[in-house]
């Protein structure tokens, strides 16, 4: 085999190399991808987890920790408890996520 030939071959391993490298992370990344999601479809499941684009109100944060009213607004004043406005005026909505409130009950409980 001549010097130009070993070159073509090299040349058609080095691209079947790459395209191999490509599809072994295509699939890899799918795995990582179902994975996931499996895990977080279980955790959310379990309870473990809510749902990120369910936001709770202070009717389901008192229902739910059985507190008063005063008690949400107090910690929310405290900045103890974040929480995101629908609107600038007073009688805007108020909506908390609830890995914030988890949070920070754990913290006002302890």
């Amino acid at each position: 085999m001549n010097t130009l030939e070993k070159k073509m071959v090299f040349g058609e391993l080095r691209r079947l190399m790459e395209e191999m490298r490509e599809q072994i992370k295509g699939e890899i990344r799918a795995e990582i991808k179902a994975a996931s999601r499996d895990i977080y479809d279980v955790l959310t499941g379990l309870g473990v987890i809510e749902p990120e684009e369910k936001m709770w109100t202070k009717a389901d944060i008192i229902k739910k920790y059985c507190v008063s009213k005063t008690t949400v607004e107090k910690m929310m004043t405290e900045g103890v408890l974040p929480f995101c406005k629908d609107g600038n005026t007073q009688q805007s909505r108020v909506r908390f996520r609830p890995a914030d409130v988890r949070i920070a009950f754990q913290e006002y409980n302890n």
